[in-house]
């Protein structure tokens, strides 16, 4: 690819990042979500991007919590993966069916695409991880 191409998704998944810690900080749920960013990066690499989103999946709507800063974070960062996945990213987009969650579709792709997909995850998430770390450090200061 081209370098202008690949500096202009690189550009994409930054702005959109921002726009995403941004709006964490504005919902007062930083701490947490920074966290969760800091975290889920690793869990996709040692259980893979279905099971990992699974998991963020299950804390989001996890009925013992009623709507806890924990549960919103979870539920901020799923909905962030998704819109990035679904519509924002310009690399891939996945067409989800109605009513049908994103993990769903996912682990219905072919390894190639699948792969892909958790590139490209993971690509969005290490700008979210910067822009995040350093929005809750100047919540803290």
């Amino acid at each position: 690819m081209p370098e202008t191409i690949i500096g202009n998704m690189e550009q994409k998944r930054a702005s959109f990042a921002y726009k995403c810690a941004k709006m964490a900080t504005q919902e007062n749920i930083m701490p947490k979500y920074s966290a969760y960013v800091k975290k889920l990066p690793m869990m996709i690499k040692t259980n893979g991007l279905g099971a990992a989103l699974t998991f963020v999946f299950a804390k989001k709507n996890n009925k013992n919590k009623i709507d806890s800063p924990e549960k919103q974070a979870y539920r901020k960062l799923y909905e962030d993966i998704q819109k990035w996945l679904t519509e924002e990213s310009p690399l891939i987009k996945i067409k989800l069916k109605k009513e049908e969650e994103l993990i769903d579709s996912i682990v219905k792709q072919e390894s190639q695409k699948y792969r892909m997909l958790t590139i490209e995850t993971l690509a969005f998430l290490n700008w979210l991880k910067r822009f995040s770390e350093g929005m809750v450090k100047e919540e803290g200061e």
